[in-house]
């Protein structure tokens, strides 16, 4: 019932506040393989000092949905870590998109320099990451 109340909650918010008066920014790294019986970990990190609404999808190379992760709301100086399992479904190439939006802020440089974002490739049998991808300041985030 908390978590009903959580995403309503979060909806209104997140509907209420004007895009053009939100800086809103998507980070898309471009074509990532996920062969069968790997995870994929999106790691996505608020350095700021104001709350940030994070909104995450994954994508086949056909522009298809494959999962969408419900919004969720990162607090300040807090990681957030969204998995998506392949399991079976033997080698695939996703493109993962990942929406900030911070109501507080107007400006969408800003927002840049305090939102990151990764991508682990973690091995399901053995637990070990196999595949990094953190870029530098900015790279890779581009305003809406």
């Amino acid at each position: 019932m908390k978590m009903i109340v959580l995403l309503t909650f979060l909806t209104v918010i997140i509907s209420a506040v004007p895009r053009s008066e939100a800086a809103d920014i998507h980070w898309c790294p471009g074509l990532i393989g996920l062969s069968r019986q790997q995870t994929m970990r999106i790691n996505v990190n608020n350095f700021g000092e104001a709350t940030t609404f994070v909104i995450a999808i994954i994508h086949d190379a056909d522009g298809n949905v494959v999962k969408e992760f419900p919004s969720q709301m990162l607090e300040p100086k807090k990681t957030l870590s969204l998995d998506f399992s392949n399991g079976d479904l033997g080698p695939v190439d996703l493109r993962v998109v990942v929406d900030f939006i911070n109501p507080h802020e107007r400006r969408a440089k800003k927002l840049i320099k305090t939102a990151r974002a990764s991508i682990e490739i973690v091995d399901d049998a053995s637990g070990k990451t196999e595949a990094f991808y953190a870029p530098g300041d900015g790279i890779g985030f581009e305003p809406i």
